[in-house]
């Protein structure tokens, strides 16, 4: 859900688009199929021959952008050094760029050196349609076998060693499902708090999440994204004195708003001097909540 207000085409536009390339009447009812089960036809039609699913997604995944101000206001805030996705789309990457994320998509990626941002396509995306996840096929392998087991390595490290937050997600897909089973059962009690933002949902389903020992915070992304920008912009310069971030992290934090601080070290605690907006002129204002000789900018 993170990609639609982006113009990313919904679950039931990629089912009608798959079910146009197969003859007139091929099936009854097939729109009523989950997505997987719909890929599955169509590759199973064409004879295993993946070519026509791949061409459908790529015309569906070339959508015009519309509003990117999500994951633009995911990639300021630079405390989110990994991030794992099942969409195709390559709106992340865009946002951050080149020079920030390095995206690994299959295994042979996790070689790559690490970047500020990482993110783990765990469904893979067009740059190696072999080893997209779509088909149900696909699914079971992912569950069933080691396929991509250096990503999933790095789900199972981030579940086990720090607090995860789903965003946009319903957690209602099945697939979804079943892979958020293999990751508890795999890292079990260690697992840390796990958080989905999303909107809307029925008391049903929060008890179900409670039950499995989910977080549901009812807010859409946009929301959740602007207060967590507020609450670091608050507390950035208690967050650094304290510790509680690195000196990396907050200073990349300031350069992301145009603001250059000094930053000392002296008998063992971290001050900031002074905090100066760069040449860059600032696009928006910046409120920070630091001590009085310091000021504000």
């Amino acid at each position: 859900g993170f990609s639609l207000k982006a113009g990313a085409p919904k679950v039931d536009s990629l089912k009608r688009a798959l079910i146009r390339t197969l003859p007139s009447g091929y099936k009854k009812g097939i729109m009523s199929m989950p997505l997987d089960d719909v890929a599955q036809e169509v590759v199973k039609y064409y004879r295993r021959d993946r070519t026509k699913l791949f061409s459908v997604l790529e015309k569906a995944l070339a959508f015009s952008r519309k509003d990117m101000t999500d994951h633009v206001a995911l990639s300021m805030i630079p405390h989110f050094k990994r991030l794992f996705t099942t969409n195709y789309d390559t709106l992340l990457e865009e946002v951050y760029g080149e020079e920030r994320i390095n995206v690994v998509s299959c295994d042979e990626e996790c070689a790559n050196p690490e970047k500020e941002v990482n993110l783990y396509k765990i469904h893979g995306d067009l740059k190696h349609p072999n080893q997209l996840v779509i088909t149900r096929d696909d699914y079971d392998d992912t569950i069933s076998t080691d396929k991509n087991q250096l990503i999933w390595n790095k789900v199972y490290d981030a579940f086990a060693g720090t607090d995860v937050v789903f965003i946009g997600y319903s957690l209602e897909d099945t697939n979804v499902q079943r892979v958020l089973n293999k990751v508890f059962k795999c890292v079990g009690e260690k697992r840390r708090k796990v958080f989905l933002i999303a909107p809307g949902f029925s008391d049903v389903k929060i008890d179900e999440l409670r039950h499995q020992g989910v977080v549901y915070i009812d807010a859409l992304a946009e929301v959740f994204l602007k207060e967590v920008t507020y609450a670091l912009k608050d507390n950035v310069y208690k967050d650094l004195t304290s510790g509680i971030v690195s000196q990396d992290i907050a200073v990349r934090f300031f350069e992301l708003y145009h603001l250059s601080p000094v930053i000392e070290c002296l008998d063992g605690k971290i001050i900031i001097k002074s905090i100066r907006p760069t040449e860059v002129s600032i696009p928006q204002t910046m409120q920070l909540s630091v001590p009085a000789e310091i000021g504000k900018t």
